[in-house]
C-alpha cells in the first residue's frame, strides 16, 4: 500500500522524552492521560494509532490498575476517533 502523503507519526509522552529528528516524529506531552482536551487540537489527521501502554500489576490496587490500563484506553480510543480519520487503536502492553 502506498505510503498517504497526509501520513504523520506522533508519540505522546509523560516522563520520558520522545527520539528527536525524525520529519514524521512529534513529541505531544500529556499531564493527565484522563482527559486529553488540551491536546485534542493536535490529533486530527491521523489514519492510525499505535497506543502502548503498559504497567505491571505489582503493588497496585484492582481499582488503580483498571485506570491505568482500561480507562486511559477508553478515554485515548473516544478522544482519537472523534478527532482524526483513524482506523484502529491498538494496545499493546
Amino acid at each position: 500500500m502506498p505510503a498517504r502523503s497526509r501520513c504523520r507519526a506522533g508519540a505522546g509522552a509523560g516522563p520520558g522524552k520522545a527520539p528527536q529528528g525524525h520529519v514524521k516524529l512529534r513529541q505531544l506531552v500529556v499531564r493527565d492521560f484522563l482527559d486529553l482536551s488540551p491536546i485534542e487540537s493536535e490529533l486530527s489527521g491521523y489514519d492510525a494509532c499505535f497506543f502502548c501502554l503498559g504497567v505491571t500489576s505489582a503493588g497496585m490496587s484492582e481499582e488503580d490498575y483498571r485506570r491505568v490500563t482500561y480507562d486511559v484506553t477508553v478515554v485515548a480510543g473516544v478522544t482519537l476517533t472523534r478527532h482524526s480519520d483513524i482506523n484502529a487503536v491498538a494496545n499493546a502492553g
